[in-house]
């Protein structure tokens, strides 16, 4: 069951600002985008089933689609696990990341990327996780389900020449 959702404070708003593209005047407040980004990700429910209190559900969409090709959302995803990680009196960057992937059915009539994975006789897509030891996503990859596991999860791990950003 889902918990009732709750838009940011204050003091969780002062931490995102920073990482927001701030650089020009916007006729949309970035606060409640953010609120109804947050709102569709706690709910579930479909862009169109936006509440009135929050912007038009295009608009909250363009920012959404944006922010995902640009990487922001990642950063913003990152920045909060390593402040997680220091309100837990941890390093903020973990020494130890896990993999695990799940195989989920798609409708029938849908058609892109999807595939079969013929040992949990699944048709559909499969998402890999890589996750801290306590539980915090760091990244996520989706993929059709017929690709093998060690195969899809190289695109979640750092290249063996760098370490990446927010897992050094």
């Amino acid at each position: 069951m889902v918990e009732c959702y709750h838009p940011l404070t204050d003091s969780q708003w002062q931490v995102i600002v920073p990482l927001l593209p701030l650089q020009r005047k916007r006729r949309l407040c970035l606060r409640q985008v953010v609120d109804a980004l947050r709102y569709v990700c706690r709910t579930g429910c479909q862009w169109r089933s936006l509440p009135a209190c929050f912007p038009p559900w295009s608009a909250v969409y363009y920012y959404f689609a944006r922010w995902q090709a640009t990487g922001l959302l990642q950063r913003l995803n990152e920045a909060a696990n390593r402040a997680d990680r220091l309100a837990s009196q941890r390093l903020p960057t973990p020494s130890l990341a896990l993999v695990d992937a799940q195989s989920v059915k798609l409708a029938p009539r849908l058609g892109q990327q999807r595939g079969l994975d013929a040992h949990k006789r699944v048709n559909g897509r499969k998402r890999q996780v890589l996750c801290d030891t306590g539980g915090r996503i760091w990244r996520v990859h989706v993929h059709a389900a017929n690709g093998h596991d060690s195969r899809a999860a190289r695109p979640l791990l750092p290249a063996p020449h760098a370490p990446a950003p927010g897992l050094g």
